[in-house]
């Protein structure tokens, strides 16, 4: 049996993320499952992430079981480049930060950072996509195994404690970490 939860419940539960949707254009909410845009440099909708709460965290990438489901176009043989975050940019900044997941850059959002989630820690095949960018690039990099993949981005990394988590975190670690 599928679970459900009321739209104002799972409303409820994106600002308990600290989602803000009034600030974002790249966000569908449906009745049970909510939907991060995923675009190219170009501005090409190239996929999205389907976000479902109630699904098994455990479940890998399965759109019907898993809490996470990402799409994303090929270009020939390659998934196409796509990050979520791109529609927060603001040209007037001189760093990004990269961070692996959509919870993690609305915390930065919400600082007034320019950041982008990769959906994932192995960016590997972005690095030049990242490098066109008019940015310093600084992934901030979760205390775990996956944080040190995506640290492999560039020497500018931020690397958290081992077990700490940047959408778990409080907005004074956050910042201690970003501007110590």
């Amino acid at each position: 049996m599928v679970q459900r939860m009321s739209k104002s419940k799972l409303v409820s539960h994106l600002y308990s993320r600290h989602l803000k949707l009034e600030e974002y254009t790249s966000i569908i909410v449906g009745d049970d499952l909510v939907y991060f845009l995923l675009y190219s440099l170009t501005g090409k909708l190239v996929g999205y992430q389907q976000y479902n709460y109630l699904a098994d965290k455990i479940a890998k990438n399965h759109p019907r079981e898993g809490r996470y489901f990402t799409y994303v176009t090929s270009e020939g043989t390659c998934k196409a480049n796509s990050v979520w975050g791109l529609d927060r940019l603001d040209s007037s900044k001189t760093e990004l930060y990269v961070v692996e997941g959509v919870f993690k850059a609305c915390r930065l959002h919400n600082l007034g950072l320019n950041c982008v989630a990769v959906l994932g820690n192995n960016p590997k095949s972005m690095y030049n996509w990242f490098y066109s960018l008019p940015y310093k690039i600084i992934p901030i990099c979760d205390g775990d195994k996956g944080g040190k993949a995506l640290g492999k981005l560039t020497s500018n990394s931020i690397y958290l404690k081992d077990g700490q988590y940047l959408d778990e975190m409080t907005v004074k670690d956050i910042k201690e970490v970003i501007y110590e």
